[in-house]
């Protein structure tokens, strides 16, 4: 049996307002079948990952090459052939997922409690400025570079109180992930925290000034994350031996 049918064609309006054609095949019977060039129901969800979770993963690939790394350095070292050791990747990875939103937070509260540019003009002044122009856009105060905003950053983050937070979190969990016992991961906080963060030092204040000073802060992770690859090919190598 064969169908007949007749083809007519209608316009129909789309979701975006433009006019497309739309194809209807009639059988003779009179049902129609409806064929329509027309945008499809399924809406495609936004896939873009907030900023923490793109830091997040971001650092967790940089940390996963640098534990690589650490362990090809290792073995290298000990003059015996590379073998992945996937346990302690894994630890690794897992000590990135735990510590690197923690220390997205910190970044933003640093930047908001010190930012690194500041209105030159008094509160009462800079509001004149803020006029709305034909075009629809507002007038900013004139900002400055804050030197004492970014040393207090600098100071904070890099020599004292991050520094500190960060190592013994890193002792912590990697200890409580190794299973070990609570005195024995104390008296690996008393007794490697100093050495790491002196180690520390020879990397994170010249890159931490360069990061306040001139690095946005939508930026700054990512840059932090760069520098963090060859400090966790050090603290891999730590890791193994706490």
């Amino acid at each position: 049996m064969q169908l007949e049918t007749t083809t007519t064609t209608t316009w129909t309006r789309s979701r975006d307002g433009a006019d497309r054609p739309a194809w209807h095949a009639q059988p003779a019977d009179g049902h129609v079948f409806q064929l329509e060039n027309s945008q499809s129901n399924w809406e495609t969800s936004d896939m873009t990952l907030s900023p923490i979770a793109a830091a997040t993963l971001q650092a967790t690939g940089l940390s996963t090459a640098s534990n690589i790394c650490a362990q090809f350095i290792d073995g290298y070292q000990e003059q015996r052939p590379f073998s992945l050791d996937p346990l302690q990747l894994l630890r690794f990875i897992l000590l990135t997922l735990l510590t690197t939103p923690p220390n997205y937070h910190w970044q933003q509260f640093l930047e908001r409690r010190f930012p690194g540019y500041t209105p030159t003009r008094q509160p009462y002044e800079a509001v004149e400025l803020q006029i709305v122009e034909e075009g629809g856009d507002a007038r900013r105060a004139p900002e400055t570079f804050s030197y004492r905003n970014t040393l207090a950053k600098w100071f904070i983050d890099c020599m004292t109180v991050g520094a500190v937070l960060n190592t013994v979190a890193f002792l912590v969990i990697m200890g409580v992930l190794k299973a070990r016992s609570p005195g024995s991961i104390w008296r690996s906080v008393v007794d490697d925290t100093i050495p790491i963060i002196v180690a520390g030092y020879r990397i994170w204040p010249l890159a931490s000034i360069v990061s306040f000073s001139v690095i946005p802060v939508s930026k700054r992770i990512v840059f932090l994350s760069f520098v963090g690859f060859l400090w966790g090919v050090y603290m891999s190598l730590v890791a193994a031996r706490v």
